[in-house]
């Protein structure tokens, strides 16, 4: 993987790591229906990891690996 890959995933995981702490403090849910928080939950974070993807960056994981994989062998993620 080259710089600029590495540059954006150290800067987005430095970006979502405060608010990601900071919601508990700010938004307290008491009730989510198991079906509704997968289908939603699900859906957001496929588009999170697609949008990344294609802009040249990651969370890291298994996301790295198959952007990897992608590049290596030519087979679309």
């Amino acid at each position: 993987m080259e710089r600029a890959f590495i540059v954006n995933t150290l800067n987005i995981n430095t970006a979502l790591s405060a608010p990601t702490q900071a919601v508990p403090l700010l938004l307290t849910v008491s009730y989510v229906h198991p079906l509704f928080s997968a289908l939603v939950g699900g859906t957001f974070l496929g588009m999170g990891v697609l949008s990344l993807a294609r802009h040249n960056a990651s969370v890291g994981g298994i996301g790295v690996v198959t952007l990897w994989l992608q590049r290596r062998t030519g087979i679309n993620a």
